[in-house]
């Protein structure tokens, strides 16, 4: 069974619900780096795709849109023609 908060949430602290052990082990291993260090050993990032990939993606993208809006009107006149009589 699961033990309710002793305030609901109302103005709880971070540490107020984790055992003292936990909150020792966790705390001693929180340590963030300086900021020379952290940006002398990360490599630069590079980026996910060039301008010219994105573009040729997004062209693609919008020609399979059209490509369905012309199927979608194709269908839409045939099933219209049936239903006229023609």
């Amino acid at each position: 069974m699961v033990m309710r908060n002793g305030n609901d949430g109302r103005g709880a602290r971070q540490w107020d619900d984790v055992p003292s052990r936990l909150r020792t082990r966790v705390s001693s291993q929180l340590r963030f780096p300086e900021s020379s260090e952290a940006n002398s050993e990360l490599p630069e990032p590079r980026p996910l795709f060039t301008f010219g990939e994105l573009v040729y993606d997004l062209s693609r993208l919008a020609l399979l849109f059209f490509a369905i809006a012309v199927a979608n009107t194709v269908f839409l006149l045939v099933a219209l023609s049936f239903l006229r009589g023609g």
